[in-house]
């Protein structure tokens, strides 16, 4: 890892260079200092004993940030996710267009030898005050102000959208707004299948700024405890009773995202 000297509103920061696919635990969890914000991220077999077939990915020098998701049931998962996660970060730093990106991992993937196998994916770009989502399959993207008031939320699509060895499918994107100490977050449904949004929403309006690894262990954690006792839900209605969810026994893959004022220093 690499590290080159940034400044902040408030002190001098060592920024992370750092480029490539990971399948982390949560154990190894720490905070990463790019140039538009800090970022945590982590990928987990989760709960249940399952391979984990979940990988995290990112560049910072390009501010690119990334869950993937292998295809449960079908072949070679973790094969199919790291596949994806080095085309997505390859075909980044070429400028590919994101609608061939799932074509080249769908090549890829035969090229390997897979072919019903494949992998869901969303990643997100930060460029000053903008941040740009790409997604094919479940993975999901929130961004949240200080207050925990959700200001975008990506749909997520069919599992038909997702690049697989003999299918490439179909990437969708949209634009939002990012602000200073908004925070973005990008994670498999092994997190939204377990956790009510309006927690991950308290947890964010009671966050400090620079705590993305705290952030992200909590959801970790209460996305566990979801796959084994389940979680209450009122599906965001408030008028609404709250009833129990059943938990869903999945790996897990986090990226947490802060939006923070930084500048290059000028030598």
């Amino acid at each position: 890892m690499e590290r080159g000297k940034f400044e902040s509103a408030k002190e001098n920061v060592l920024l992370d260079v750092f480029s490539g696919v990971y399948e982390l635990p949560i154990s190894q969890v720490r905070v990463l200092r790019t140039k538009y914000g800090d970022v945590s991220l982590a990928s987990d077999s989760g709960f249940g004993g399952k391979r984990n077939e979940d990988r995290v990915f990112l560049d910072t020098e390009r501010s690119i940030f990334g869950v993937v998701d292998g295809i449960g049931g079908y072949e070679r998962g973790d094969e199919a996710a790291e596949i994806v996660s080095k085309t997505i970060l390859a075909e980044s730093v070429k400028g590919t267009d994101a609608h061939l990106v799932n074509a080249r991992a769908s090549s890829a993937m035969r090229m390997n030898g897979i072919f019903n196998g494949g992998a869901c994916y969303l990643y997100f770009t930060v460029e000053k005050k903008q941040i740009t989502a790409f997604w094919a399959g479940d993975a999901r993207l929130i961004v949240l102000n200080e207050s925990g008031e959700i200001m975008f939320s990506s749909r997520p699509t069919s599992l038909e959208k997702a690049p697989r060895g003999n299918f490439v499918g179909s990437v969708t994107s949209e634009v939002s707004d990012i602000m200073n100490g908004y925070i973005a977050i990008a994670a498999t449904d092994g997190l939204w299948d377990n956790i009510d949004v309006s927690e991950i929403q308290k947890r964010v309006a009671g966050l400090r700024s620079g705590e993305t690894d705290i952030l992200l262990k909590e959801l970790y954690q209460r996305a566990r405890q979801g796959m084994e006792s389940g979680f209450e839900t009122n599906y965001g209605d408030p008028a609404r009773e709250l009833v129990r969810e059943h938990g869903k026994p999945d790996n897990l893959g986090i990226v947490v995202f802060q939006k923070l004022i930084r500048k290059i220093i000028e030598f």
